[in-house]
Formats: structure tokens, C-alpha cells, sequence
């Protein structure tokens, strides 16, 4: 038995412990019942019949460790654990008996364990629960922490008291916690398992269907927008759906956004409990924070996932239904984790702040300005809030991907208003108020500096971002940005870091979301100050265009092929491809077909290219966009800087922004162009249409393309 603890679990392990005996004892002076073996027996053959294609080298180790147990029979190495042969209810009472407190062996690990002794005869010591001692209960003196010689873990190894093993030893006429039930049949079980076939295609449709997978837009209001694929790639009768419903009371302000995420976590906590039997039958639903509203996600059998969906849409619009008693220890937990986030790191700290100087919406990335907003809420003022989340009106964007039909799709938007109370559609300045934004930067270098969170931080880290533009106006662009990348992230590895050691986090990434695209380089040091480490970068940015100018002809085919191999990934599975479709959705671009287009335009991209591209965007002062953000240690003035020039000072060029500046600062700047292409049925996404269908083009260009379902996206 595992399970995860929150801090109030954490501190009652005693009474966890003691409520695990005690449902045993239950199933043990209960008769064993042939339905509930039915029901596991059926649960286990609909997940064999129906598994997710396996990786070949996990199916390796596995069946390696099932032939070396020498325990399995040859015809069961693929199926154990998954075969149930014949209910035999003397053996399963054997094993009952086989669990009981004087068999158990226990183990207990948090980050907030006390490394003191603990007191006579509780598990652990203070602050890692226990429960505390009855009366009378004998002193047993724990053993001395010891570290683990390899990472430092401080640990205890002892015996359990023997108190403790009696308070844990339920006897056949000790009362059990009236609480403790065993569950009624399992509602959630699917039985249907037909699946949905695609209309007939001619071959070009077929191919394109086989390479860039693309939803149809069956419905789209004033209030809505609904997408549908039905995927037949994997054969499975399961489905995926996700959904963004957006409205500015959901998150118009820090305020608003940490209320609302703290009904979330309220009703998450809810929502575990009452479809724990749908995850018993591998149905998932989930509610959480999208940067541009809530989000709630459904998967599993598509049989009863409607049902399930239902569960998660009338959870975060039931305010009413929290209660008191989970609403201390849910906002205890969440101020914990926002506390934290001033040991988070400087690299992580630097990439927040990032956001928040180019994005519109930007109160999930400033975590600390919600500590106040959580101190002070009520379980009143989350439910008048959450009775004020869709007064105003939503939108509402669904994909619905998988084994559902046009109309079993088209359910999941009546599904979703009807748990909301039948909201109006959102005007569109309202919606245009929630969607997500990226700010231009003027040509020139922009310098936000900031001090470490943490006042005991050693390192310091710098984040450089370098503004391409916008994404949609030239793939021909963006494929040409990602073979820059892809031809410099390795010597940037290897300079930063092993060359000139700045410190073990070193890379560069592409970034692209909501409109934009850019260049981001990063690194994290002990031993080189956040001004010193910009100033490396803009060293190595300089001297390694004349590297790219001097690259072969057979090198940069070389790294061409790559990105070719990079763009042909397959989705293994439905939720691969339905968080490849979604991307597209999420970010308004709807360009479905992105990977073959790309893979087309990589074919026209020249070495010229790329380092023309390098030079306008990295290098040029008159034509480069450059945003740094320095995240500064406690005493890194006095750190070296070796290879720095006698007078040089680090703050030349630079147009200083802090965030008192920040409003100021935007009101000045332009915003990147976003995509609309999703605002209309898009066209044709697969080229294949574009370009001759004979049998022969169309298996040509599919080979050429063969699998190509995604291409890098770094939202963040």
C-alpha cells in the first residue's frame, strides 16, 4: 500500500496507518464476493485488450524481469498481472491474513521530517506525525539519524514499538470506524466498445489523415467553439476532451486568478473522492488554471466519458457544496506551495519574471503576490466567487478527439453549459480581455535586475531572450529558426559550460507561443555573476556567427537531416496526438499541418539563410531585439570575471526596466500580431491537396512525410 500525503495527512500517520488496518480487518469479516472478482477480472481484460502500444525498450526490461523471476510460466511473461484465472475465496482470505501490523514493513519520507529522536514509542519524530501514545504506552528509545553516503539523505532505521503494533492490531470484536464501507458496483465500467469509423476518403484525404491528423470545426458561435476528430490511427474505444472556458472573472487579476484557484484546489479535493470508482475503469477528469481561464480535461473509454465529464463541469461550479472542514488544510497546503516559491531557484525565478515583462496575462507567474489574496480568503468569499465566475458570460473551446461521434461531441458543450447554469455567450472585448498577449520589444537590449528570492541563495542566473517576431507570417522562418538552434545549442553546451564553466544549467531553446517566436538562451552559476554570465553569452553569440558562416555544405545537410528526423515523431498514442491538436487550438494558430509544411519549407533553406537569420537576430545592433532578465546572488559583486576588459561596464547599452517601470514600459510597446486562422474553418491543412494527387505524388510526398504528427512548441 502507497499513498501521498498532504501536511495534515503528515501529521496524523498514526490514525493513516490505523485506518488501513481497519478496512483489512473489514474485507477479512467479510465474506469474499465472486461480483467484485468479476469486476476486476473484467477491468484487467478491457485494459490488456485495449493497452497503449508499449515503447519497445520498456517492453524489454519487462519481460526480461519476468523471465529472470523464473516464477511465470512462457505463456503469461506478456500478460502478468493481468490474468485472472478462477475466483478462489480460501486463498484470497489467506492472503487477508498475511496483512496485519506484525508483518508490515513501513516507510515515511518528506522534506519535513524533524531529524530529532522521536518520543517514546511514536513512529516518527515531531513533525512527521505519529499520532502521539495511549496511556501507559512503554518508551522505546529510537536509534540516531544516519546519511546516506552518496546524496546526503538523513534517514532512521528502527522497530516499530510494540504499543504502537497493538494500537494498529484490530481484533474480531474491536468496532470498526463507522465511515468504513466496502464499495457498491462500479458504475463506471464501460461495455460498450464500438468503434466509430471516419467517412470514406479519396487516397490524398487518407494520407493526410495518416500524417497531420486535423479536427473539423462543427460548431462556432458567439459563445463557443467546438472541434472534432474522430481518430481511428490507434483502434481504440477511447477518447480525449479538452476544454479552456474563459471569462474575466475567472482570472482578470491577481486576486480574482488565486481565488479561483483556490476553489480549484477546493473542488479537486471533491472531485478525487467522488470519481475515484472512474478511475478504478481508467476514466481521468481533471480541472485546473489555463493562462486564458479554466481548463477541464476528460479521457478513457468513450463509453462513459460524457458521464465523467459531467462529474469535473458541475465541481468548479458547485461553491455551495465546499465545506468547512477541507477549506483550512486545502488553503494551508496552497500557501505552503506559494511560500515556496522563494526557494524555487534564480533560473526558474528568472524565467517567471520573463513572462511577466513580454505577456499580457500575467498573474499566474507572480506566485508571491497570491500569498496575501490566500491569507485573507474566507470559504464565504471563495463561494461568492465562485457564484460570480460566469454572471458576466463564458466561451467556451472544445476539442473532442478520439472514438466520439459528431453528436457525442457536440454533447460536451451542452454538457459543460448546463453545469455552469446556462451562462450567456461572452461579448467579444470581454473575451478579447481574457486571451494572452506577447509584447515587441524595441530594437536596442532591455535589462530587467533582480535580486534573488531567497536570501541564502548561491547562484545567480541570467535568461536572454531575443524577439524573432511574429509566427504565422513565414514557416519558411520558422523552420529556419529551428535549424539555427539546432546548430548552435550544442557549442553553446559546450563553451558555456565546459570551456568557460558559468555553471551545469546551460541551454538555448526556441520559444514560440501566442504569436510569437524567439531565441532564449539561459544559464544558472555558483561562480559567475548574473552581468558576467550576459556578458559570456553576448561573447559566444558574436564569435559563433563566423562559426555558422564557415559550416560545409555536407555539415549543414548533416544538421538538416536532423531537424527532418526531429519533425518525423510519431504520436504513440491519443493522448499524444490530442495534445498535438490542442497546441494548435491553445495557441490560435490551427495549423494542423504544421510538420509537413515545415518539412516542405525546410527543403528550400539555405546555410545563407540561417546565418542571415543569426545576424539580424542575435547580432546586429540595428536590427536586434534583445530582452535579458538577471536574477543576482546575495555577494556576486565580488565574484570573478576573468575574461572581462579592464573599465568595461556591464550596463552599457542597456535600457534599465524594473518593475515599478514595468505598466509604464508596456503601455509603450506595440503587441505581436496573434493568430485568428481558428476564428474560421481552416483551410486545408495537409499540402498533399495543394500539389498533384496522383498515386504516385501522394505516396511520394506521404513517404517524405512519413509520421510527421509534431513539431517543438515551448509555451511555458
Amino acid at each position: 500500500f502507497s499513498m501521498l500525503l498532504t501536511a495534515d495527512g503528515l501529521a496524523h500517520v498514526s490514525e493513516v496507518v490505523f485506518d488501513i488496518f481497519a478496512y483489512l480487518a473489514l474485507l477479512r469479516r467479510s465474506e469474499p464476493e465472486r461480483w467484485r472478482w468479476e469486476e476486476e477480472r473484467t477491468l484487467a481484460n478491457i485494459a490488456w485488450e485495449y493497452a497503449d502500444q508499449t515503447p519497445a525498450s520498456r517492453l524489454a526490461q519487462q519481460l526480461s524481469s519476468n523471465v529472470g523471476s523464473r516464477v511465470l510460466p512462457v505463456c503469461d511473461l506478456l500478460r502478468a498481472g493481468v490474468v485472472y484465472r478462477a475466483f478462489d475465496a480460501a486463498l484470497i482470505k489467506q492472503i487477508l491474513s498475511f496483512l496485519t501490523p506484525d508483518t508490515m514493513l513501513m516507510y515515511v519520507g518528506s522534506k519535513k521530517l524533524a531529524l530529532a529522536p522521536a518520543p517514546a514509542g511514536e513512529v516518527g519524530g515531531e513533525g512527521q506525525g505519529g499520532g502521539g501514545d495511549a496511556p501507559g504506552a512503554e518508551a522505546t528509545r529510537m536509534p540516531p539519524m544516519l546519511t546516506e553516503r552518496f546524496y546526503g539523505v538523513r534517514y532512521r532505521v528502527s522497530a516499530l514499538a510494540p504499543a504502537q503494533v497493538a494500537r494498529w492490531t484490530i481484533g474480531a470484536e474491536d468496532a470498526l470506524p463507522p465511515e468504513l464501507r466496502l464499495p457498491p458496483r462500479n458504475p463506471f465500467i464501460p461495455t460498450d466498445f464500438t468503434l466509430v469509423e471516419r467517412p470514406a476518403a479519396d487516397e490524398a484525404s487518407a494520407a493526410c489523415e495518416r500524417i497531420a491528423p486535423t479536427p473539423t470545426l462543427l460548431r462556432s458561435s458567439a459563445g463557443s467553439r467546438l472541434w472534432s476528430h474522430v481518430g481511428t490511427a490507434f483502434r481504440q474505444p477511447k477518447a480525449s476532451i479538452m476544454c479552456t472556458v474563459s471569462a474575466p472573472s475567472i482570472s482578470a487579476d491577481v486576486r480574482t486568478l488565486w481565488l479561483t484557484q483556490l476553489l480549484v484546489s477546493l473542488t479537486t479535493d471533491t472531485l478525487n473522492e467522488e470519481t475515484y470508482p472512474a478511475a478504478m475503469a481508467s476514466l481521468s477528469v481533471g480541472v485546473s488554471m489555463d493562462v486564458e481561464g479554466l481548463r477541464i480535461s476528460a479521457g478513457g473509454y468513450s463509453d462513459k466519458l460524457l458521464e465523467v465529464l459531467a462529474l469535473g463541469a458541475r465541481s468548479f461550479s458547485a461553491g455551495e457544496s465546499l465545506t468547512r472542514e477541507r477549506f483550512e488544510p486545502i488553503k494551508a497546503l496552497m500557501l505552503d506551495d506559494l511560500r515556496a516559491t522563494r526557494y524555487s531557484g534564480p533560473l526558474e525565478t528568472a524565467l517567471d519574471k520573463l513572462k511577466v515583462v513580454i505577456r499580457t496575462q500575467t498573474a499566474s507567474y507572480e506566485r508571491l503576490a497570491g500569498i496575501p489574496v490566500i491569507e485573507g480568503a474566507t470559504l464565504e468569499s471563495v463561494q461568492t466567487h465562485a457564484r460570480s465566475l460566469f454572471q458576466e458570460g463564458v466561451f467556451i473551446e472544445c476539442l473532442a478527439n478520439g472514438n466520439l461521434r459528431a453528436e457525442d461531441a457536440l454533447d460536451v458543450e451542452r454538457t459543460l453549459r448546463g453545469a455552469m447554469g446556462q451562462p450567456p455567450p461572452l461579448a467579444a472585448p470581454a473575451l478579447a480581455s481574457t486571451r494572452q498577449r506577447v509584447y515587441s520589444l524595441p530594437i536596442g537590449w532591455t535589462l530587467h535586475s533582480m535580486d534573488t528570492l531567497d536570501p541564502d541563495e548561491a547562484d545567480s542566473a541570467t535568461v536572454v531572450y531575443w524577439e524573432v517576431g511574429p509566427t504565422e507570417l513565414d514557416l519558411k522562418l520558422e523552420v529556419t529558426l529551428e535549424l539555427l538552434v539546432l546548430m548552435s545549442k550544442e557549442a553553446v553546451f559546450s563553451h558555456l559550460r565546459t570551456d568557460e564553466q558559468l555553471g551545469y544549467t546551460v541551454g538555448m531553446n526556441t520559444y514560440r507561443a501566442w504569436g510569437a517566436q524567439a531565441v532564449v538562451m539561459y544559464a544558472r552559476s555558483g561562480v559567475a555573476a548574473a552581468d558576467y554570465i550576459d556578458e559570456r553569452i553576448e561573447a559566444f553569440v558574436r564569435a559563433h556567427a563566423d562559426t555558422l558562416r564557415q559550416q560545409t555544405p555536407e555539415a549543414f545537410e548533416t544538421v538538416r537531416a536532423a531537424l527532418h528526423s526531429n519533425l518525423n515523431v510519431r504520436d504513440s498514442n491519443l493522448g499524444e496526438q490530442t495534445k498535438r491538436i490542442w497546441s494548435e487550438i491553445e495557441m490560435h494558430s490551427c495549423r494542423f499541418g504544421r510538420t509537413l509544411e515545415l518539412q516542405r519549407a525546410l527543403r528550400a533553406v539555405t546555410l545563407a539563410d540561417v546565418v542571415e537569420l543569426y545576424e539580424r537576430v542575435l547580432v546586429r545592433p540595428d536590427t536586434r531585439r534583445k530582452l535579458s532578465v538577471w536574477v543576482r546572488a546575495p555577494g556576486e559583486a565580488v565574484w570573478p570575471t576573468p575574461r572581462r576588459a579592464p573599465g568595461a561596464d556591464p550596463l552599457a547599452g542597456a535600457e534599465l526596466l524594473d518593475d515599478e517601470g514595468l505598466p509604464a514600459w508596456r503601455a509603450a510597446r506595440e503587441l505581436l500580431p496573434t493568430p485568428t486562422a481558428c476564428n474560421t474553418p481552416p483551410p486545408e491543412s495537409c499540402p498533399l491537396h495543394s500539389h498533384d494527387t496522383s498515386a504516385g505524388a501522394v505516396g511520394g510526398a506521404a513517404a517524405d512525410a512519413r509520421n510527421a504528427t509534431s513539431t517543438p512548441v515551448t509555451a511555458g
